[in-house]
């Protein structure tokens, strides 16, 4: 049980840090299209 909630913790964790840094090459990916528009 303890092994298996470990695993669980350790996918969740997995899960926000990729769902993280998604987030923030979505940002750089906002600001690119935001400067390619000034052009």
């Amino acid at each position: 049980l303890l092994m298996r909630f470990s695993a669980a913790d350790l996918s969740i964790f997995e899960s926000v840090s990729a769902f993280r840094r998604n987030m923030k090459v979505a940002q750089i990916d906002v600001l690119l299209f935001r400067e390619a528009r000034l052009f």
